[in-house]
């Protein structure tokens, strides 16, 4: 596609969605253009979202997204998903908003059910609980009193 005189590809945003016509695409820099962002946050992209199964080419995909108000309340939705990993990414893009509300999201994550089995070299697998781990990284950021929630957990086969 050309736009004003240059060959772009497609788009990705916030939201992870890709953007491939010249309208959606300059809807969403008139729509970003307001913002007072001043920092840049990088998001580990869901493996299911749009923008990762268009940017995948064999490793990691990651978006920088502006710091501000339409990230906090992504990443209030991300602490929602499904997905663990989602969750955990919604916790480090949450860690920029220091509110009540968001400590007490934080505060419910230490308790998060999910883990991982992780295997290090010469040690027996663990139970990794990584939204938990992200959980009380991010309270210790911002100078939270919270008792330490089990991270790591012995791993029965």
């Amino acid at each position: 596609m050309i736009l004003d005189g240059a060959t772009v590809g497609p788009a990705y945003t916030s939201a992870f969605t890709v953007l491939s016509t010249r309208a959606d695409i300059l809807a969403a820099v008139r729509a970003a253009a307001g913002s007072p962002a001043t920092k840049a946050h990088r998001i580990d992209l869901p493996y299911d979202s749009p923008a990762y199964q268009s940017l995948y080419g064999g490793s990691a995909v990651w978006l920088y997204v502006p710091v501000d108000g339409r990230l906090e309340q992504l990443a209030l939705t991300w602490v929602a998903a499904k997905d663990a990993g989602t969750r955990a990414e919604g916790l480090a893009a949450l860690a920029h908003f220091r509110t009540p509300g968001n400590i007490r999201v934080a505060e419910r994550l230490l308790a998060d059910p999910d883990y991982a089995v992780v295997t290090e070299s010469g040690h027996q697998p663990v139970r990794r609980y990584l939204v938990r781990a992200r959980a009380h990284q991010v309270l210790d950021g911002w100078g939270v009193q919270h008792a330490k929630p089990i991270i790591d957990g012995p791993h029965a086969p």
